[in-house]
């Protein structure tokens, strides 16, 4: 994947790896708030963002590269959400003024956001909105409840509402702007297994001033779809990442732990089962390149390869956590070992913008001939 980053972009690859190396220790430190500081200071969190904005514009196969360290390193900040997602989202769909107040400050780190979009009855289907906004004097009353908000303990939340249209329907998916301390939303927060915080949001009926819709009403579906599929790409490249420092844990420990006088790396049966894990990361590791390639592109190739890598980064993360929690026997199964803290990662991207039955059922729709 490096082969087709020009040199600046392999530089900034290359300073990412490097700080993650020298700084960080997700043990200690791995909530500082220091290190979004120096992510933002190294250009990180406007690395999709148009220049004009003050964003580097760098496409998504640098975004793959930051990505896949954060995963191999267990980065604990709300990167995909903030910058891959809703950075992406404001910049499709809000207006001049909008990208203008927002966009810099994120770039500088000032706000984080999350994307409340997931309601208790859907399977994370970008169409299903039953939250609605309706028209009230110069602004909207919202009324609804999401759950299940990623990095849910953000500064900014942009809620998905149905402003007209039926339901489930791509028209009338409008995008709006709230504050976490705005009057009358009901946020209740909470950890997740990967030591993240989730939450859940209420509004009923705040009010919300015109200028809180992004872009026109009715029309978010499109741009709600392209940044979801940039940051599943991303995450399918953090999930890589994540996967390929268990599979060196587990080659070392297979290297260094001794049973019948001899290391068990020796033994031809758990050669077959590291072999295995390869085989998975690899293939997982093509179909995530593959899918940051193309998250850009219109129409039903990007889409059909974020899914296909998603389903395939699932899968391949299953297989190679359960056998390297068992090939390190019982302290797989410690908080002491980052092992155990990948694998609940790993978990967290499994179930985060849509499961392997949501997308695997994409794939297929997207697969189907259309009628004549």
């Amino acid at each position: 994947m490096r082969h087709h980053l020009d040199e600046d972009q392999k530089a900034l690859a290359d300073a990412v790896e490097t700080y993650l190396r020298r700084a960080y220790d997700f043990e200690t430190n791995g909530a500082d708030k220091g290190h979004w500081t120096a992510f933002a200071e190294m250009g990180l969190l406007g690395l999709v963002l148009p220049e004009e904005y003050g964003g580097l514009a760098a496409g998504p196969l640098l975004a793959h590269a930051v990505m896949e360290s954060f995963g191999r390193h267990l980065v604990k900040v709300p990167y995909a959400s903030t910058v891959l997602l809703c950075g992406r989202l404001i910049a499709l769909t809000g207006d001049d003024a909008q990208c203008t107040a927002l966009l810099p400050a994120l770039a500088a780190g000032e706000h984080t956001f999350a994307l409340a979009h997931d309601e208790p009855h859907t399977q994370h289907d970008l169409t299903d909105i039953t939250t609605t906004a309706v028209p009230d004097g110069d602004g909207w009353l919202l009324t609804g409840a999401k759950c299940v908000v990623i990095d849910g303990d953000a500064d900014r939340y942009l809620v998905t509402a149905r402003t007209s249209g039926d339901n489930p329907s791509p028209r009338g998916v409008s995008l709006f702007l709230v504050d976490r301390d705005h009057p009358g939303l009901s946020l209740a927060r909470y950890p997740t297994i990967d030591g993240a915080h989730g939450a859940d949001l209420r509004f009923d009926g705040i009010r919300l001033p015109t200028g809180a819709l992004l872009g026109r009403a009715g029309e978010a579906h499109d741009a709600l779809s392209r940044a979801s599929d940039l940051a599943c790409a991303a995450l399918c490249a953090e999930a890589v990442g994540a996967m390929s420092a268990v599979l060196d844990a587990t080659r070392d420990h297979a290297g260094s732990r001794e049973q019948f006088g001899s290391p068990i790396g020796k033994f031809q049966a758990l050669q077959h089962r590291l072999v295995d894990m390869l085989v998975a990361v690899e293939q997982a590791r093509s179909l995530a390149w593959l899918a940051s390639a193309t998250s850009e592109s219109d129409g039903a190739r990007a889409a059909s390869a974020v899914s296909a890598a998603k389903v395939k980064c699932i899968d391949a993360a299953r297989l190679i956590g359960l056998d390297a929690i068992q090939l390190h026997g019982g302290i797989g199964m410690t908080d002491e070992l980052r092992l155990g803290h990948h694998v609940k990662r790993l978990l967290a991207i499994e179930h985060t913008l849509g499961d392997r039955r949501a997308h695997l059922t994409r794939f297929m729709d997207l697969a189907r001939p259309t009628a004549a």
